[in-house]
């Protein structure tokens, strides 16, 4: 795999990085049921949002691999007596995102593609460099 290849995944995967994060983010504030099972009002949905993880691993050719994962913390009660969804004490699920978290995946994601556009630049003059010695 070249240079602006593996530029090109590493950018990619910050995209991706920073759509799971945009999703968790906006997803933060949403509540549902406790107990996804039993119907406290008719617009319940199945079950609250769930946060999403990113994997990103190392492919052997070069460049990233990115995979989307629901994350494994479970949704955390919330008071809430106002909503549709409360139970009979009041309580809501409230999906597990962690908003500090997600600013550091936000800005990881930002510096991961500057770093990878800087690369793709570079691979690009290179490559003009080299076609200018071959003229």
């Amino acid at each position: 795999m070249d240079v602006m290849s593996i530029a090109a995944s590493g950018m990619a995967a910050a995209m991706a990085r920073l759509n799971v994060s945009a999703a968790n983010t906006t997803n933060a504030g949403s509540q549902g049921p406790l107990d996804p099972g039993s119907p406290v009002a008719p617009v319940a949905p199945v079950s609250p949002y769930q946060a999403q993880q990113l994997l990103q691993t190392s492919r052997k050719d070069g460049g990233v691999a990115t995979e989307v994962r629901k994350d494994s913390r479970k949704a955390q009660p919330a008071y809430n007596p106002a909503s549709l969804f409360a139970n009979s004490q009041g309580l809501v699920a409230m999906p597990a995102v962690d908003l500090g978290l997600e600013l550091v995946n936000q800005t990881l994601a930002i510096d991961q593609f500057k770093a990878n556009v800087r690369v793709f630049e570079a691979g690009d003059k290179a490559m003009k460099s080299l076609l200018d010695i071959k003229a």
